[in-house]
């Protein structure tokens, strides 16, 4: 049974140090296709089917007077861990 155990840590450890295992999207709806679903939205925010990178729309976040347009989402972080954002602007 002890050996079993081995194996199998040494082979998810080789899996997770060779990044086999796929990434895991956290953030919800990030390409916009669901419209603002999953994100709280401050401000002028539209979107844009003509100026995208992929998918049907781009969103579009813009200045109203002194105010800025945003938008936010919670995700849950765990500590010592790193992440990587991809994000075009």
């Amino acid at each position: 049974m002890i050996r079993r155990k081995v194996l199998f840590a040494v082979v998810m450890m080789g899996i997770l140090s060779f990044g086999i295992l796929p990434a895991q999207e956290l953030i919800q709806n990030g390409g916009f296709e669901s419209g603002l679903e999953g994100w709280g939205v401050g401000g002028r925010v539209s979107f844009d089917k003509t100026d995208k990178i992929g998918g049907a729309q781009a969103l579009k976040v813009t200045t109203q007077g002194k105010e800025f347009g945003h938008i936010t989402q919670k995700i849950r972080l765990e500590p010592n861990t790193e992440y990587e954002l991809n994000y075009y602007v």
